[in-house]
């Protein structure tokens, strides 16, 4: 799992030297908290792991204790197995300058085969990570078309009414919060392309930038939430 604790310490969080860094998690998470501790050590900082007492459900605050340890921290990092990124004890950590990565449910599996999409000049140039990866990357390679490697889709999630992933295409790229991103035929999009396909494929929690500016951040809101936009 280190060259997945490396992602996570190195890239997702940049954690640096002399940072404390304070690891949330639970004993069937242990393993992953472990793995990161090992990483943010060899990064120069200082991890420490927390465990709090057992919670019966998603987001309930973990306690006073592992409150004032988020709070003192310059980088969270929450494999836990009930979720945590949306408590006030979180809230408050980031509020206080904290970079926080929720890792509800994390497993050893996506530690080892995370994915990579790396698009350049418009087109998909690479796709790595676990099993997953390679069976898209065989799929598209058998096409014998190049043009289904075309970047041909950046599109956000807008229904405000739909708030849960069913497994459902046009039901999850279509929720608020997430973006997907479409490789293939663009000619029924506004571009010139035809290919043999149009691939999408969603991201949960997405942080977008456009010319600096962040246009989203954090993944679906909840039932009856609405935002100004």
């Amino acid at each position: 799992m280190k060259r997945g604790a490396e992602i996570l310490v190195r890239t997702c969080a940049g954690v640096a030297a002399g940072e404390s860094v304070v690891v949330v998690t639970d004993q069937q998470r242990m393993a992953i908290a472990v793995a990161l501790t090992d990483e943010i050590e060899a990064a120069g900082a200082v991890p420490s792991i927390v465990v709090p007492p057992p919670r019966s459900i998603d987001n309930e605050e973990p306690g006073p204790l592992v409150a004032a340890a988020l709070l003192d921290a310059d980088v969270v990092f929450l494999p836990v197995s009930l979720a945590m990124a949306h408590t006030r004890s979180v809230r408050d950590a980031i509020g206080a300058g904290a970079r926080v990565l929720s890792m509800t449910a994390f497993t050893e599996r996506m530690m080892r085969e995370g994915g990579l999409f790396t698009v350049e000049a418009g087109f998909v140039t690479s796709i790595e990570g676990g099993e997953q990866a390679r069976q898209l990357d065989d799929l598209l390679a058998s096409q014998d078309d190049k043009w289904v490697y075309n970047l041909a889709q950046f599109a956000f999630g807008l229904n405000l009414d739909c708030v849960e992933f069913t497994g459902e295409m046009l039901n999850d790229e279509g929720i608020d919060g997430t973006v997907h991103i479409g490789i293939g035929t663009s000619a029924n999009l506004g571009g010139t392309i035809s290919a043999k396909t149009h691939f999408d494929a969603i991201c949960r929690e997405p942080t977008v930038w456009i010319d600096d500016e962040v246009v989203v951040r954090g993944g679906p809101r909840p039932a009856g939430h609405r935002v100004a936009r």
